[in-house]
């Protein structure tokens, strides 16, 4: 539904307006200096906005929602691609898990 710009069955379920506030993302330097940008989302090309966070690198544009149990949903729209990555990991969040 995220990548058919808010339809399902041909039927439009979000507004694509909501789809596009999306993903203009929020602040990318407040992102950075803020205490989830760590690792490959310390690059200085992430942004934060309603639950999603919003890669902004040119060419590789991308959502991604992450769970505390290590779940996630990647959307790459250039591509037409998602990855689900279903899990429920003993400890909510913890060193070894988010290297």
């Amino acid at each position: 539904m995220m990548l058919n710009n808010g339809k399902y069955n041909c039927r439009q379920v979000v507004a694509p307006t909501i789809i596009e506030k999306l993903a203009t993302g929020e602040d990318i330097d407040a992102f950075s200096n803020g205490p989830d940008s760590a690792g490959f989302m310390g690059t200085k090309h992430w942004s934060y906005r309603v639950q999603w966070c919003v890669r902004h690198t040119k060419g590789k544009e991308a959502f991604m929602a992450l769970g505390i149990h290590i779940q996630y949903i990647y959307l790459d729209f250039e591509r037409n691609t998602a990855i689900v990555k279903q899990s429920s990991q003993l400890v909510s969040k913890d060193d070894f898990q988010d290297t």
